[in-house]
């Protein structure tokens, strides 16, 4: 990690700015070092001061993902990087998100909200671009009718991201990836 110490100042000063209404946004090609820019964000005492932080990289994430699974695996990496103390008063169960995904989800933020935490949550989420891609895969597998939440990962998934980052400012967001998630608009729900 050399000579990229200005784009590291960058991406802490966005997510600590007074701009926080904000998302980061890491862009470039493959191997150019977001990882490893990400990496050093989660890592930086500024902002581990102010946040408890999670690098979620979606690069594995299997493109027969549905909605209930990446909602509950995105709930449990919050969890996961939270204190004990604060995990314990967090609704979590695979089978409310397994019966009614959004509302697990939407409830689990707001509980999250609820908490009074004495940091932030960060969710520093690398290869955004491929949460996209298996977005766009499951659409085109629907050629007989819409799927489920069950069955594929449905573009309504980043509306939830986007309303979690909405509400009272628990949860703040980084996302990185190749040049084409700059090419999302409106029509994905971002």
């Amino acid at each position: 990690f050399i000579g990229r110490e200005a784009e590291l100042r960058q991406v802490v000063e966005s997510v600590l700015g007074v701009k926080q209404d904000r998302t980061p946004v890491v862009v470039g090609i493959r191997r150019i070092g977001k990882t490893s820019l990400l990496y050093k964000v989660e890592a930086d005492p500024d902002i581990t001061r102010r946040f408890y932080c999670s690098l979620i990289d979606l690069e594995d994430r299997p493109r027969t993902e549905t909605t209930e699974s990446f909602l509950i695996y995105l709930s449990e990496r919050i969890r996961d990087c939270l204190p004990e103390s604060a995990r314990a008063k967090l609704p979590f169960s695979r089978q409310d998100f397994r019966d009614e995904p959004y509302s697990a989800f939407e409830r689990f933020s707001d509980a999250l909200n609820g908490l009074q935490l004495q940091r932030r949550v960060l969710l520093i989420i690398d290869e955004i671009d491929k949460l996209l891609a298996i977005i766009k895969s499951g659409e085109e597998r629907q050629t007989q009718g819409p799927l489920g939440p069950h069955h594929v990962l449905q573009p309504e998934v980043l509306g939830a991201l986007r309303k979690t980052l909405m509400k009272d400012g628990a949860v703040r967001m980084v996302f990185a990836g190749l040049p084409t998630f700059l090419e999302a608009g409106y029509g994905d729900r971002l």
